[in-house]
């Protein structure tokens, strides 16, 4: 694919960090309203580091590739989820859009589809801000978390609705702060975690179908917030938090590795953490994360980072790692 010219002058940098001073926010800052070029393809460029690939302090985790996505199509941009099917990502916005691309990593050309999540039901009328995603990889079957009405919808593997809610458990949470990491255990539980606080609800059937969550509080690092998690194969979760930073991009973010089973209601959940991710990636605002087996028994861990809409600041960047679980703390 052709390269993209990377432009990043001085005045941006003075103007992201002078923003952040003054508003310390993370939503919708310095957005721009995209080009809407229905046929425009995806241009992707490989993004090399001078940060080490590995080192102290990592537990194990190495970094694959950084990859840059751009596109000026009119639904490209804004991903906060990601899910892994079989040889392709699929990821999704918080505009309600999707983007199902074949691995960068693999040989032989990209190919990629951008497509809307149109068929939501009774919600359709309301802003489609995806936050959060989950897949049940034996069923093919999907979840999607929606911000804006804090609200979860159920897919079929050929992606046709199957169900869609607003848990009565979600209905008080701020519309900005609503279901921003979700993950589907083996055995059918559901972990969900907002994003305003460590509070979090677990689950013993699929949400969609109702039930009454056990409550629990998520210990997480001083002013980290949640914004995505994955189950391991041995059923453990890795969580990714992210928070603002006086830095350029304003971000800073971890991994946090925790066990379900040490979840009691009324209790806190104490986290520990695999990585911080700065040492080993460029800044920006990771949102969504999922992993894969890869055939050596290592675990590919894919991020992808919310770019806001705001291009000239931030950029959309795709990242493998790789990680052998027997290298946990």
């Amino acid at each position: 694919m052709a390269a993209l010219a990377e432009f990043r002058p001085r005045w941006c940098r003075i103007a992201a960090i002078a923003f952040l001073m003054v508003a310390f926010a993370p939503i919708t800052w310095l957005r721009a309203e995209p080009p809407d070029i229905r046929d425009a393809p995806l241009w992707i460029t490989r993004v090399q580091s001078d940060l080490p690939d590995r080192g102290a302090g990592l537990h194990g985790l190495r970094r694959e590739g950084i990859w840059r996505l751009w596109s000026e199509h009119g639904d490209f941009g804004g991903y906060s989820a990601i899910l892994l099917l079989k040889d392709r990502i699929r990821l999704f916005s918080d505009r309600g859009n999707r983007l199902t691309m074949s691995l960068p990593d693999e040989p032989g050309p990209i190919a990629s589809k951008f497509a809307a999540v149109w068929n939501r039901g009774y919600l359709s009328g309301f802003y489609p801000d995806i936050e959060s995603a989950t897949r049940d990889p034996v069923s093919g079957k999907y979840w999607l978390g929606f911000e804006s009405q804090n609200s979860l919808l159920r897919y079929d593997r050929a992606s046709n609705l199957e169900a869609a809610t607003r848990p009565p458990d979600w209905r008080n949470w701020p519309s900005n702060r609503g279901p921003e990491a979700m993950t589907r255990l083996a055995d059918g539980r559901f972990i969900v975690l907002p994003e305003n606080n460590g509070d979090g609800l677990l689950y013993r059937i699929d949400p969609v179908e109702g039930g009454q969550p056990v409550r629990f509080r998520a210990v997480l690092p001083d002013s980290f917030r949640p914004t995505d998690m994955t189950t391991l194969p041995d059923g453990r979760v890795i969580l990714l938090v992210r928070r603002m930073a006086v830095a350029y991009p304003p971000f800073t973010a971890r991994l946090l590795l925790g066990d379900p089973e040490e979840i009691r209601a009324g209790e806190e959940w104490v986290l520990d953490e695999l990585a911080d991710l700065d040492a080993i990636v460029p800044r920006e605002n990771y949102e969504g994360l999922a992993i894969a087996a890869q055939p050596d028994g290592r675990l590919a861990l894919w991020l992808v980072s919310d770019d806001n809409l705001a291009v000239a600041i931030q950029r959309t960047l795709l990242v493998k790692l790789t990680w052998n679980p027997a290298d946990a703390p």
